[in-house]
């Protein structure tokens, strides 16, 4: 079962749209080769570091935007992590990328949705 999981690294730099068309590309290969599910992991919202100077000017909640439309439009299930304050919880290594913590509340985040969804 193929899991998505576009990052900040992915969506900042990118405009909103380019990231939909990749996005539509990924899930019209995966449902061609008969992925018998599909679920995505949203991109974390960085700390304020990096959300300046990372992003090139582009807001995160724009490009979370457009991320989570295309996904809503293709039905695609979403694991809704990116609701989890990874700032404040310490599951960061240095703002941006999870630390062993983060991955296994990750780990532990997606078992309970696929669990309750089915």
């Amino acid at each position: 079962m193929p899991i998505l999981a576009l990052g900040i690294n992915d969506s900042f730099g990118t405009p909103p749209a380019t990231i939909s068309a990749n996005i539509a590309t990924i899930i019209n290969a995966l449902e061609a080769a008969a992925a018998p599910r599909i679920l995505v992991m949203p991109p974390t919202r960085p700390s304020a570091a990096w959300d300046a100077s990372y992003t090139g000017g582009r807001t995160y909640d724009a490009a979370l935007g457009a991320i989570r439309q295309t996904y809503r439009s293709r039905n695609v299930l979403t694991i809704p992590i990116d609701g989890f304050d990874y700032i404040n919880s310490g599951n960061y290594q240095e703002g941006l990328h999870f630390n062993d913590a983060g991955h296994d509340g990750n780990a532990l985040r997606f078992i309970e949705q696929v669990a309750e969804r089915g």
